[in-house]
């Protein structure tokens, strides 16, 4: 095995691929890209991916650093209030407690007790809970339910209960709540705020939504688009449950629009459903000059199948500028091949965001079309995005449609990903 170079290591982490950590196996991960990797957030979208303690500790036990890491993450914790990574380093806690290093458990009871972080009022609670059971749960209650004196029952309230019983059981939680409500106010009021909640949850209508959209009409929708400043308007989900018959009113009114922020939201209306008709007009949209219209009238052009479509995309296919929109409407145009004239001139910006876009365009194509070849799509997206979610979406089509190579098995094998490594059969590394 070769030594990977410093960078070659960075992108690695950053990534999230298997191979970090079989280079921790091999002692060739340099301890300062690991601490590193350790104390930054390097998810490219937090809301997707999943927090990497886990396979972080996994590397730092692979790579026997263990002792050496533990004061630096104990010091990051003491000033969580200053970090990026400030989940990653609670369940980072809660690995090296469970090492045998008390200092973590008392860093997690101040965290949750405390709430340093601002808008992090559920870090730590998990893992406090999976340490120490019942006295975690009743301290963060206890604070959680000192802060319902001021302020509504929020989300995070219901997550705190949700993980109780996730880990401790629905009926332990109950009644260790019943329990200590009968001597503090605290836990009283967060245990009466969690059972109403329940109730209206458990009541509520899940179609009241989809029934307030399909109550508006063509005429509301030109209304919101045209005078935005007397309400606010969901155009993108009332496109997907209006009548045909108001699409067409609202689209008529869309191409004889010129105005740009009206133009902006006229074209959300169709971004999840095709257009009434075919109109040249939607082609120009989509070389317009400001860049919002021109994505989203390459979005709703991307809905739909027209050869005047597929000659649009094929004639833009090598413009940088243009390249995510044609392979997006090749998407819904596909012939056999389309996905090598793709990759025969794909560009691939230096922006993460802009390599995820265009990647992911290449991704919908193989995706879409079960007779396009996805295995050099596969090695090109399992390479190069930044995203680990797009990566296991990836590996997941090919090894559905054909199997995954051993080179692309190994490397699987420890992906930061818990699905990808899973379909490779390597370890869950759960708990």
């Amino acid at each position: 095995m070769n030594t990977p170079t410093d960078a070659e290591v960075t992108d690695a982490l950053k990534k999230g691929l298997g191979r970090a950590y079989v280079w921790s196996m091999a002692a060739k991960v340099p301890p300062d890209c690991l601490l590193q990797a350790c104390l930054s957030d390097y998810r490219f979208d937090r809301q997707v991916e999943e927090v990497r303690g886990s396979w972080l500790w996994q590397l730092i036990v692979a790579a026997a650093l263990v002792d050496q890491f533990k004061d630096a993450i104990h010091e990051a914790l003491e000033a969580i209030e200053e970090s990026d990574a400030e989940a990653q380093l609670c369940q980072l806690a809660r690995y090296f407690a469970s090492a045998g290093d008390n200092r973590f458990v008392k860093q997690l009871r101040r965290i949750v007790i405390e709430k340093p972080v601002q808008e992090g009022e559920w870090l730590g609670e998990e893992e406090l809970i999976s340490l120490t059971g019942k006295d975690g749960f009743l301290a963060a209650v206890g604070r959680h339910g000192a802060d319902l004196v001021s302020r509504d029952w929020e989300w995070f309230d219901r997550t705190l209960a949700d993980t109780a019983v996730e880990k401790l059981g629905e009926e332990s939680v109950i009644q260790m709540l019943h329990t200590a409500a009968s001597g503090d106010n605290r836990v009283q009021r967060f245990f009466e705020a969690w059972m109403n909640d329940r109730d209206r949850q458990n009541g509520a209508n899940k179609n009241a939504y989809r029934e307030q959209l399909a109550s508006y009409t063509a005429k509301d929708a030109i209304q919101a688009a045209e005078h935005p400043g007397e309400g606010h308007f969901c155009f993108r989900a009332w496109g997907r449950y209006a009548t045909d018959a108001d699409a067409a009113v609202v689209y008529d009114r869309m191409l004889a629009t010129v105005d740009t922020e009206t133009l902006r939201r006229y074209l959300q209306v169709f971004a999840k459903r095709p257009w009434p008709r075919f109109e040249e007009r939607m082609l120009q949209l989509c070389l317009h000059e400001d860049e919002n219209i021109r994505r989203r009238a390459a979005r709703v052009v991307s809905n739909n199948r027209h050869q005047k479509v597929r000659a649009f995309a094929l004639k833009h296919l090598n413009e940088p500028k243009h390249q995510e929109d044609a392979i997006e409407m090749l998407s819904a145009n596909y012939e056999d091949g389309d996905e090598s004239r793709a990759l025969d001139v794909l560009s691939l910006p230096d922006d993460d965001c802009h390599l995820h876009w265009i990647l992911m365009s290449v991704q919908k194509l193989v995706e879409d079309n079960p007779k396009a070849k996805c295995e050099e799509v596969v090695t090109l997206v399992y390479e190069y995005t930044p995203c680990s979610a797009c990566r296991y979406s990836m590996v997941k089509l090919q090894d559905e449609r054909v199997g995954l190579s051993d080179v692309l098995r190994d490397e699987c094998r420890y992906d930061v990903e818990v699905g990808t490594r899973e379909l490779a059969g390597g370890p869950t590394w759960k708990d």
